[in-house]
């Protein structure tokens, strides 16, 4: 019976070992802005994530190695977020620069060829 327990916490602990690295990864390739891949360990993460909610075992979460994990994992997950956020204020605000020359531009060619006729 032992063996057995032994056996489902080596699992679960595996689990969050590779949750922490699909965390990882999805935050260098954030750096990258390689989208794509981003978005495929984003699924892979999910996966895991069901995997261990289905397990149902917080003995390893609970444990000190467990504890000192979930916090590392934490931690890579708000430097994702954050990168992430960056991403898409960076995002919005070319967006925006864009928009305001295409206005600008439109504008002021219309504007000019009024004048002439």
């Amino acid at each position: 019976m032992a063996a057995v327990i032994n056996t489902l916490q080596k699992s679960i602990q595996e689990l969050w070992d590779d949750y922490y690295f699909l965390t990882k990864e999805m935050g260098k390739f954030l750096e990258l802005q390689d989208m794509e891949l981003f978005a495929e360990l984003l699924e892979q993460r999910e996966t895991l994530q069901k995997m261990i909610e289905a397990a149902q075992d917080d003995d390893f979460a609970l444990s000190d190695s467990g504890k000192e994990l979930l916090q590392t994992i934490q931690k890579a997950n708000q430097n994702v977020v954050l990168k992430l956020q960056y991403l898409i204020n960076n995002s919005r605000n070319q967006h925006n620069i864009s928009r305001a020359y295409d206005g600008l531009g439109t504008d002021f060619v219309g504007n000019r060829m009024d004048r002439q006729t």
